[in-house]
């Protein structure tokens, strides 16, 4: 009965429309385990009809009022027509905002009658912060992890299998393990340095090396060893100068006045 009313519920596809079916199908569970053909003519069975009368318009969705009806005439055939109009009154315009802890309340149903009946639609009166239910939760979890890691246990201990190496190989293997793990450690620590490519972009120095002179150039320019004075500065020769910087030969514009020694 129960999987006719939440399949014709899934075809609705309304939220409030499942959840009213599945509460008024729990406290029809409820009402069988407290031996209720009918409620009680009380203040408590006012209260419950009360409740179930705005679950039944939600769940009539086609047709509420009959719904009420039907709901009311079943569970408290007591009423006069004139009391099961006022009934239908009130639930039209009245709040159909029920939670589950709210409808526990009412139908009086604690953590334990819940757990008992699976009455998963209804919550419970004795645990509003939910502790106990969320105590429940995780251990069901853990019930089912543990089935599920005994359904694929193969019955091998856990983690990877024991190498098969002999005293001497076990400890050759963590000796190279601790060594590979130390030259890790020690390449982290170290700072990586730029390289010498760019080595112009940190000292602002960019030399090009002088090409070396040829053997007819030197001996040409080989008697030349008279000082010369480049911008207040004393050379012993050009070629002393250049080989040391490998300077250009000064222009004319750069010699200053002074006179070279010899000349």
């Amino acid at each position: 009965m129960r999987n006719h009313i939440l399949s014709n519920a899934a075809c609705d596809k309304n939220p409030e429309v499942i959840i009213a079916l599945g509460r008024l199908s729990d406290a029809r569970k409820w009402f069988a385990h407290r031996g209720w053909e009918e409620l009680p003519h009380t203040d408590r069975g006012r209260s419950i009809l009360s409740w179930g009368a705005y679950h039944a318009w939600l769940a009539g969705a086609a047709n509420p009022k009959r719904s009420v009806r039907r709901w009311c005439r079943k569970y408290a055939p007591w009423l006069s027509d004139t009391e099961l109009d006022h009934i239908v009154r009130e639930t039209e315009t009245g709040n159909k905002r029920w939670t589950g802890d709210q409808s526990a309340t009412v139908l009086e149903i604690s953590v334990r009658d819940r757990e008992t009946l699976r009455l998963w639609f209804i919550g419970a009166d004795d645990d509003p912060d939910y502790e106990r239910r969320n105590e429940l939760k995780r251990e069901k979890a853990a019930a089912r992890a543990r089935k599920s890691r005994a359904a694929r246990s193969t019955g091998r201990p856990r983690g990877r299998p024991p190498l098969d190496l002999s005293a001497e190989e076990m400890a050759a293997r963590k000796r190279e393990q601790a060594a590979e793990r130390q030259r890790r450690r020690r390449a982290s620590r170290k700072n990586p340095s730029r390289s010498i490519i760019h080595i112009g972009t940190v000292t602002h120095l960019n030399v090009t090396p002088a090409a070396p002179e040829s053997a007819e150039r030197l001996q040409r320019d080989g008697a030349d060893h008279r000082p010369i004075v480049l911008g207040g500065a004393r050379c012993s020769s050009r070629r002393s100068a250049g080989s040391a910087m490998a300077a250009p030969p000064p222009t004319i514009d750069q010699i200053s006045p002074v006179t070279a020694v010899g000349r």
